[in-house]
């Protein structure tokens, strides 16, 4: 008997086609696959890589503005805490005072650069050379916080500040650096300012109404002399019911002007609704009192525009904002519902102090061409 087995033997055909079904069970264009997962896998790569880059981009450039705006705001708080507070406080200064004057020295540094002023710290004076010294130091140590916080896995936006202790610190340190001699004379300055601007005032004042009062006696002078021609008249002339009064020849409505024209406050003395009417029966040319009235606003406004004080400027470029601007209006307005002087003035000297103060430091040359900028700038902010 012949042993036969349970295995089938196979034919070159069956070979094939075992060979066949195998193929079909697979992708039938490998090469295409592969390369298609490379070009995914690189995307994500350059993705990850991009996304990466962005991320330290930004943290540098958030680095990059969080240390221009603490060099800025340290060198602003060393000024205003060295030498311009000391000042405020022997005035006794308001809320408002304070904050108007930061807001001066913060502009002041911006405009003439942070690196600017502080190199030149190092050449002036023994005082700002050390207040430059103080303010970098205290930089280096908050932007080397700063860093060790990011390597301990700090957020940007929480490792990017300055701990209040630091500032206190930094306050403390420059405090006790101002001479009393450099509080005293700026002081003293911004007194004299505001005490000249007052006397000038007064002066001008006093002068206007002299120059009211003179006009009118020439008014009144002409009017007497035409009322005695009237009555003349009249004396010589047959009474009758037709006879003019010889009161109506009086201007009492441009006499009345003139009066009311000495107690006005300055910045109303050249209101429109003051001008002389027209002489309806001489349209041509003007009749005496409309001579006078115009003669002496000619006299008021050479005394106004004559030379004064930078003082007297920044004051005069505030009141008229207070005519253009309505926000400003009402920040000045009074308790009688006009605007309060006495506010500008409050305001303008704390505008001074810092502006005393650079003077003084040397920080700054007050020329001519210096002044008119600021005025220029003071008034194109408004």
């Amino acid at each position: 008997m012949r042993f036969e087995s349970d295995h089938k033997t196979l034919t070159n055909a069956d070979v094939v086609r075992e060979y066949l079904k195998e193929q079909t069970s697979f992708d039938l264009y490998p090469e295409q696959h592969v390369e298609r997962n490379i070009h995914d896998q690189l995307n994500e790569e350059y993705n990850l890589m991009y996304a990466q880059d962005d991320i330290k981009r930004a943290y540098r450039e958030y680095r990059n503005a969080f240390m221009e705006d603490t060099r800025e705001d340290l060198l602003c708080l060393a000024l205003y805490t060295t030498f311009v507070s000391p000042v405020l406080e022997s005035m006794y200064a308001t809320d408002r005072q304070y904050d108007i004057a930061a807001d001066s020295i913060k502009q002041f540094v911006q405009e003439q650069g942070v690196e600017n002023l502080l190199n030149q710290f190092q050449y002036q004076s023994a005082i700002l050379s050390d207040i430059g010294d103080t303010v970098e130091k205290y930089y280096t140590h908050i932007m080397e916080g700063v860093d060790c916080k990011i390597k301990e896995g700090l957020p940007e936006d929480q490792a990017c500040e300055v701990e209040d202790k630091t500032i206190k610190s930094f306050v403390t340190n420059c405090k006790c650096k101002c001479p009393h001699d450099i509080t005293n004379t700026i002081t003293k300055r911004v007194e004299d300012a505001v005490n000249d601007f007052i006397d000038e005032k007064k002066k001008s004042q006093f002068k206007i109404q002299q120059i009211y009062q003179q006009a009118k006696a020439k008014v009144d002078e002409y009017n007497q002399a035409n009322q005695s021609f009237d009555n003349m008249n009249q004396t010589d002339a047959p009474m009758d019911g037709n006879s003019m009064d010889p009161e109506v020849g009086i201007d009492n409505n441009l006499n009345a002007k003139l009066d009311a024209q000495q107690d006005q406050d300055i910045a109303n003395l050249n209101d429109p609704s003051m001008q002389a009417p027209p002489n309806p029966t001489n349209p041509g040319g003007l009749s005496p009192a409309q001579e006078a009235l115009a003669w002496a606003k000619n006299q008021e406004a050479m005394i106004l525009e004559s030379n004064y004080s930078i003082f007297d400027a920044m004051v005069r470029v505030l009141m008229e904002g207070t005519y253009k601007n309505d926000v400003l209006k009402e920040s000045y307005m009074g308790d009688n519902g006009k605007t309060s002087l006495e506010k500008i003035i409050n305001d303008v000297k704390a505008m001074y102090t810092v502006l005393e103060t650079c003077n003084i430091l040397n920080l700054i040359e007050l020329n001519e061409e210096y002044l008119e900028n600021m005025l220029k700038e003071m008034h194109d902010s408004i």
